[in-house]
């Protein structure tokens, strides 16, 4: 599931690659060239490629990309946020 280890462990890498999912879904544009069309194994080759990284809370995070360097709003939010495993309880359990 995690062939390269870039994430510490499975879990963190499930949450990571949901999240990613869950904005490309909602219309961000992929941030590598997808060999699929389905958004939990576009979000897992992005992940492999290194793109998009989880920044667990408290962490400092790194400046966010200039607005034009191509990545996507939700991208960009995804790598500024710092990761919160407690459960937003305004959203909707599915």
């Amino acid at each position: 599931m995690n062939p390269g280890n870039e994430v510490e462990n499975n879990y963190r890498y499930v949450v990571l690659a949901a999240r990613r999912a869950r904005q490309l879904q909602s219309g961000c544009q992929p941030l590598v060239p997808a060999r699929s069309t389905k958004a939990c194994r576009v979000a897992q080759d992005e992940i492999a490629a290194g793109k998009v990284k989880l920044t667990p809370a408290g962490a400092p995070t790194e400046a966010p990309p200039a607005a034009g360097a191509g990545l996507s709003t939700a991208a960009e939010k995804l790598h500024a946020e710092p990761f919160d495993a407690a459960p937003d309880p305004a959203r909707p359990v599915s």
